[in-house]
């Protein structure tokens, strides 16, 4: 479980799980069942879901996310993304199902992203959108993060998640650089 509550002097505020080793595969998928629940009083969001970073540790001006949000106005999934501080167009996808499961997947500097209105073992994905990382601002090393964050415009904004059946798939790499690799 993940939570955020903000206490009497509410201000925006976020935690993470991280997978304790970063991906150096530039080919990989991430899965995860999110049960999310979220204040939706206020006027600023909460989110729960998955958040993908360039490095080490999170870096909040090169990532992934793809969360379920909330507000007083908004009741959806939402994906974002930067890159080198360039904030990428968001896509969204209203919805009011809290059991949902989000997955990432990276092909170089490609990432699409996917959601399903059903959790595991009866994933059926739809692709919300794709992003292009075109100067590879993600780098070669990613962190893979359980993110949940709340708006924090009161004390009662609260965000918890309960995450399940996180997987992650690595793959060799492209079709084009296995087939350029000699095997004599």
């Amino acid at each position: 479980r993940v939570a955020v509550d903000p206490d009497v002097t509410p201000t925006r505020a976020a935690y993470a799980l991280k997978r304790d080793e970063s991906f150096s595969s530039r080919y990989y998928s991430v899965v995860a069942d999110v049960n999310a629940a979220l204040n939706a009083d206020q006027v600023t969001s909460c989110y729960a879901g998955l958040r993908i970073s360039a490095g080490d540790v999170d870096d909040a001006n090169n990532y992934i996310l793809i969360a379920r949000e909330k507000s007083n106005t908004l009741n959806r999934i939402t994906a974002r993304a930067e890159f080198n501080t360039v904030v990428q167009t968001a896509v969204n996808f209203n919805t009011a199902d809290n059991a949902v499961a989000f997955k990432i997947e990276r092909y170089g500097n490609v990432w699409n992203v996917f959601y399903s209105l059903t959790q595991f073992p009866n994933w059926q994905w739809v692709k919300l959108t794709q992003f292009e990382d075109a100067n590879g601002d993600m780098t070669s090393t990613t962190s893979i993060f359980l993110y949940a964050e709340s708006g924090g415009s009161a004390d009662v904004q609260t965000a918890f998640v309960d995450f399940d059946n996180f997987k992650y798939y690595i793959g060799v790499g492209a079709l084009a650089q296995l087939l350029g690799i000699s095997v004599l």
